[in-house]
């Protein structure tokens, strides 16, 4: 007899049947109905199907609503691939989401089945809905294990495998999420002591993942030590406190062993029986920027505030200046708003107008011209044209006429936000007109007889000043003068009065009746010099005096002392120069104690010390010492207009000195306009005495002829000849001095040289030279 197994069951489990196989199935799944109506009991699907095709033999109710097809009639036979692929159904699998049309079919009808199948499979149901589904086939074998029937139980699983779905896409969303997070996660397990930190948890303190242990005893350790015994204490707290909620701020060190500032949130998630917290999640959040930026909002607030109390007390300040300057104006002053409300007035408003101002105010200004005070309103004209209008008002009451201004005072947005209102009143002005003009003509008598006065005293002390240029020195001198400054540069080429600007700057100063010493730097060698400058003790040097002396510092006390040809220098005097400049103080040569000095010094030059600054010749800071103020004297080849009043001043002068009435003819004149004198003022200085002493006529007719070049001789040692009468015997030997200082030069230049040649001082020969005006024929003498 044949007997039925369930493929996959044990041996041991084989049913028995008393009716043959064959006989038996025929038997037995003929009466389908009776299958089916078991089969639509089950909660799942069920499906029979006889091998090897896909023929169905039952199919419950369950079955057809999973698989989406019209339920079948009881004994009905249906292949499956006609009324589901037919129809338009379709498989995947789920894990390559690809049609399997085969291997579905050969899961649920496949005769070489020999175990039992379960598997998971997404369906299309012919209406086009995806469904998923568990599949669990099982084949049905006789004794020689040959397949005669399949059956399959089909569960719907839709539902749990989207909520599979949708908590994967959930978990990788937390994973982005916490990959993401701007904050540490951490969970702290108590009862253990331990802990998971998160990737961005090791991130914020500079670790590697995993690096850091999640105990209470390495957090303790990271706190800053000024934090660790608050932070403490609150997380203690926490963890007595019944509320599941916890929050701390602290600092926590880094690896680079910087400190950061973080908040710390976390939630208790389990509790004991006993209500101990077991359990706490939390986030590490950096606020150290934020902090930060606290910091500096606290200090700006801070620094805000003593700002706004500034600026109000500022204001108020302000506002009683402005109320003060308003009612210290002699003019009327009304404010009004951007309606022409009055919102102030002045104290001269009421005296103008008659009447108390300020009883007006918050009342509009055209109620004047309404209650009949002022015949007409600038303030509505001003509104009405947005610029500034004025015009002539009268006022009723004291019967003034005004000049009346108002301006207009734009917002942002252009809008009037005030009015103010200026009042002049005409009779004052006019008043005031005419004591201006009263006034102008005073001054500008004043000053033509200032001006007159002015020459005189030029004149007086042998100075002129007609061109621009001199009028501007002699002004600046005499400025300087007034104010008593000290360390005054004189500029200007030889002969041009450097001396004589030094000298009337001392005559019109507080010092002038002090004494004024000059001397010439270049005319002396240097052991001398510093001899006459700084003054010298008893035995300083051979030929001192026995009593020594005091020098010229000390002899122009409280007065001036004018250092001329300063450039000539040697360095070692320039460095006690500045030394007395900077300390106002002296020592006397061979001498140990200090003398203070109290005088103004004032130097001069003619030459480029600039240059020699730049050529190492002359100390820079000397330099920048005596050149606190500087004067630069034009040539007076630019002062033509000088040179007419100059030329007449030398005539006058040797005129009275020679007993001469010698005059100028007018040709004579105009041809020393034209002329460029090298020499300046001491050139013409020397020509006019040349010219007074030479001609034989009254009339002065060819002053450039007279050539104040020497007179040389053909024949060395002979002397230079003269028309008999031409010139007296001071200008002959005059003259012959010159001539020999020339002869001299062309052989050596050196003063010193000089000196040794003409069997003479070495002061001599630069006295002598000076004299004749052959300074810039002599080199400086240098010591190796």
């Amino acid at each position: 007899m044949e007997t039925l197994k369930l493929a996959g069951a044990a041996e041991g489990t084989q049913r028995k049947s008393r009716v043959p196989m064959p006989e038996l199935l025929k038997k037995t799944f003929r009466n389908t109905a009776f299958w089916q109506g078991v089969a639509d009991q089950m909660p799942f699907g069920i499906l029979i199907s006889e091998p090897p095709g896909t023929r169905i033999l039952v199919i419950n109710r369950e079955a057809c609503r999973i698989f989406g097809i019209a339920a079948v009639a009881p004994g009905e036979c249906v292949d499956f691939r006609e009324v589901f692929f037919g129809a338009g159904g379709k498989c995947f699998y789920a894990s390559k989401d690809v049609l399997r049309e085969d291997s579905f079919s050969s899961g649920f009808f496949g005769k070489n089945c020999y175990v039992a199948r379960a598997f998971d499979v997404q369906i299309q149901q012919p209406g086009g809905q995806k469904r998923y589904m568990s599949v669990t086939s099982s084949s049905i074998t006789d004794s020689n294990r040959n397949p005669i029937a399949m059956i399959s139980i089909v569960e719907d699983i839709n539902a749990r495998k989207e909520n599979e779905i949708k908590i994967r896409r959930d978990l990788k969303r937390l994973e982005y999420a916490l990959n993401a997070a701007v904050d540490g996660l951490w969970e702290w397990d108590i009862p253990k002591d331990s802990g998971y930190l998160s990737p961005r948890y090791h991130q914020i303190y500079g670790f590697e993942n995993n690096d850091l242990p999640g105990d209470i005893k390495f957090w303790h350790s990271m706190l800053h030590p000024d934090d660790r015994k608050e932070a403490l204490a609150r997380l203690v707290k926490a963890l007595k406190s019944p509320d599941d909620n916890y929050t701390s701020t602290y600092r926590m060190k880094s690896r680079d062993g910087k400190y950061r500032w973080i908040l710390s949130k976390a939630i208790v998630t389990r509790r004991g029986c006993d209500g101990t917290v077991e359990k706490m999640v939390g986030t590490h959040q950096d606020i150290s920027r934020q902090v930060m930026l606290e910091n500096h909002l606290k200090n700006a607030n801070q620094i805000l505030q003593q700002e706004v109390l500034h600026q109000t007390m500022h204001l108020k300040e302000a506002n009683q200046q402005l109320e003060t300057i308003l009612n210290s104006s002699s003019e009327s002053i009304w404010v009004c708003d951007g309606s022409g409300v009055i919102l102030k007035a002045n104290k001269a408003a009421s005296e103008t107008i008659g009447l108390d101002a300020e009883k007006f105010i918050g009342k509009k200004m055209i109620s004047l011209v309404e209650d009949g005070l002022i015949d007409r309103s600038i303030t509505v004209e001003v509104l009405a044209t947005k610029k500034q209008v004025t015009r002539m008002q009268k006022i009723f009451k004291t019967d003034k006429d005004l000049m009346v201004t108002g301006t207009p005072v734009l917002d942002e947005n252009g809008d009037i936000s005030m009015v103010i209102i200026n009042e002049v009143d005409l009779t004052t002005l006019n008043e005031l007109k005419r004591e201006i003009e009263d006034a102008q003509t005073k001054s500008r008598l004043f000053q033509e007889e200032l001006n007159q006065i002015s020459m005189l005293e030029l004149h007086e002390q042998n100075m002129v000043a007609t061109s621009e240029g001199m009028k501007q020195v002699v002004t600046m001198a005499m400025k300087l003068a007034r104010m008593d400054v000290s360390n005054i540069l004189i500029l200007g080429a030889s002969g041009t009065g450097k001396s004589l600007i030094a000298k009337f700057m001392h005559n019109n100063g507080p010092r002038k009746n002090k004494p004024f010493l000059q001397i010439n730097c270049a005319a002396l060698p240097e052991s001398l010099l510093e001899a006459e400058l700084f003054g010298y003790e008893k035995g300083a040097f051979t030929g001192a005096q026995d009593k020594g002396k005091i020098g010229l510092f000390e002899l122009a006390e409280d007065g001036t002392i004018f250092l001329d040809e300063i450039g000539e220098l040697s360095l070692n005097v320039q460095a006690k120069i500045l030394k007395c400049i900077e300390e106002k103080e002296i020592m006397h040569l061979g001498g140990l104690g200090v003398i203070k000095i109290h005088c103004n010094i004032i130097t001069a030059t003619n030459v480029d010390l600039v240059q020699k600054v730049h050529e190492k010749t002359f100390r820079e800071d000397l330099f920048y010492r005596i050149n606190i103020f500087s004067i630069t004297i034009p040539s007076l080849k630019t002062r033509s207009e000088d040179i007419i009043e100059l030329s007449l001043m030398f005539l006058r002068k040797y005129n009275e000195k020679y007993g001469m009435n010698k005059k100028f003819s007018q040709d004579c004149l105009h041809r020393l306009q034209q002329h460029d004198f090298p020499g300046n003022v001491r050139e013409l200085k020397n020509r006019i005495q040349k010219a007074v002493v030479i001609t034989d006529n009254e009339l002065i007719t060819d002053l450039i002829e007279l050539s104040s070049a020497p007179v040389e001789s053909k024949n060395s040692g002979k002397v230079a000849s003269f028309p008999a009468g031409s010139v007296g015997l001071a200008e002959m030997v005059d003259q012959f001095e010159k001539n020999i200082l020339l002869e001299a030069a062309r052989k050596c230049s050196s003063s010193r040289r000089l000196a040794a040649l003409l069997k003479t001082s070495q002061s001599t020969v630069v006295r002598r030279f000076r004299k004749h005006g052959l300074t810039h024929m002599l080199t400086r003498d240098r010591t190796v």
